[in-house]
């Protein structure tokens, strides 16, 4: 986008913006009101409302900044009064025009499109009553039966001896995941051991070696191989190099801080914890619900609550807004595509309408989340929950439901 010409239209054409005039807000106040930088912002009035204008400055700045920043901007600019947003850029996709009508009355947003070609540079959407929702899809849950079929009969054995090996370490914190591409093997959330199809045979693999943990490493290393002997037994080396493993990363408390990231230890204390959760035991995670081509979403938690509601949880360790808007999308997804995930998660049982939950540490909450929750319509499908800072040595048995 050209940058200095789109502001120019911006100053020049206040009345696209049902405004008088427009006044842009001074870099210095910028830093002042801790709005984030790389964007312009403008305010104005009419005698109905308040008007605020957000514009990057930089290409590539992502959608999902922008709103951020122009929902911050626009709560300082109403101060109480109606107020419309403008979003400034060359074009949208189907997902965030869907995503924007779900903020109003208060403070409504209208999307702008900048055409430096035409005559008339700046366009502003129509806000239709009816938006064709963004093509998501509902992914079956993976059960180890999928696993199962891909193997022949005497590989299929070896599977399963696998498979039990692995889960008799379940009293050392180890669990077992059924992924698409492979079936992953965790210690408290991080991955130790593969077991795949590679060339038309089983292959399990002992990952020892991450970036993070050897300096020049560009990407996880399989450091030895797993196979079965005559007897239908892991190879001893490979149990052996597995336990060493597992006693170096329960030992080493700052190794295992490294190389696992926080989100994975968070989602693994919450897997544990379900019931604490007040969700039934039956819960999915990291469910891959984009469409190939148009839309791209991992929907981090599916479960339902003991009342029968559908839920849907992004789980955000981060100091950041974006897992607000992840979390609406997620309730977007679980409203477009409601009746799907009822027959494939819950068998067709009842199920009330969903709502998303915002699950970080508190420490983590960023202040801003409950006054930009309070801007999206309807206000209560979206909650916060919130655990005590010490989550990673207590589990999450403390915490704490934001309605």
């Amino acid at each position: 986008m050209q940058i200095d010409t789109a502001l120019d239209a911006i100053t020049g054409n206040s009345a696209v913006f049902a405004s008088k005039q427009l006044a842009r807000l001074d870099s210095t106040k910028t830093k002042t009101l801790k709005l984030p930088a790389k964007l312009a912002y403008f305010h104005g009035g009419s005698t109905y409302h308040r008007v605020a204008v957000v514009c990057p400055l930089q290409k590539e700045l992502g959608h999902d900044l922008l709103l951020l920043a122009g929902l911050q901007w626009a709560n300082k600019v109403a101060n109480g009064q109606k107020t419309v947003l403008y979003l400034v850029e060359k074009g949208f996709d189907s997902r965030f025009r869907y995503l924007v009508q779900m903020f109003g009355p208060q403070i409504e947003v209208r999307l702008v499109y900048y055409t430096p070609k035409l005559e008339t540079q700046l366009v502003v959407a129509a806000r239709e009553t009816k938006l064709p929702a963004p093509r998501y899809t509902v992914p079956l849950p993976l059960e180890q039966a999928f696993w199962e079929r891909k193997f022949n009969p005497v590989e299929k054995g070896w599977f399963l001896s696998a498979l039990n090996h692995f889960r008799s370490y379940q009293d050392r914190e180890v669990t077992v995941c059924i992924l698409d591409n492979w079936v992953s093997i965790k210690f408290r959330g991080q991955e130790i051991v593969r077991i795949s199809k590679k060339e038309n045979r089983l292959r399990i693999a002992l990952i020892t070696r991450y970036p993070r943990e050897i300096s020049g490493c560009l990407g996880a290393r399989e450091e030895r191989e797993g196979w079965f002997n005559a007897q239908g037994e892991l190879n001893a080396d490979f149990v052996s190099a597995c336990e060493q493993r597992l006693e170096q990363l329960r030992t080493d408390q700052e190794l295992f801080a490294r190389v696992c990231p926080e989100k994975q230890r968070l989602e693994n204390v919450i897997r544990k914890s379900i019931s604490v959760f007040g969700l039934e035991e039956r819960a999915y995670f990291q469910l891959e619900a984009g469409c190939k081509g148009e839309t791209s979403l991992c929907v981090d938690l599916v479960g339902r609550t003991l009342e029968g509601t559908l839920l849907v949880g992004t789980i955000h360790p981060q100091r950041d807004l974006l897992g607000l808007v992840h979390c609406l999308e997620q309730l977007i997804w679980a409203r477009t595509q409601f009746t799907g995930i009822k027959q494939a998660y819950f068998a067709g049982e009842f199920l009330a309408e969903p709502e998303a939950w915002l699950i970080c540490p508190h420490s983590r909450l960023h202040p801003e989340v409950e006054v930009l929750r309070s801007l999206i319509e309807p206000q209560h499908r979206i909650k916060s929950l919130v655990l005590k800072d010490d989550w990673q040595e207590n589990g999450a048995c403390a915490l704490k439901l934001l309605d």
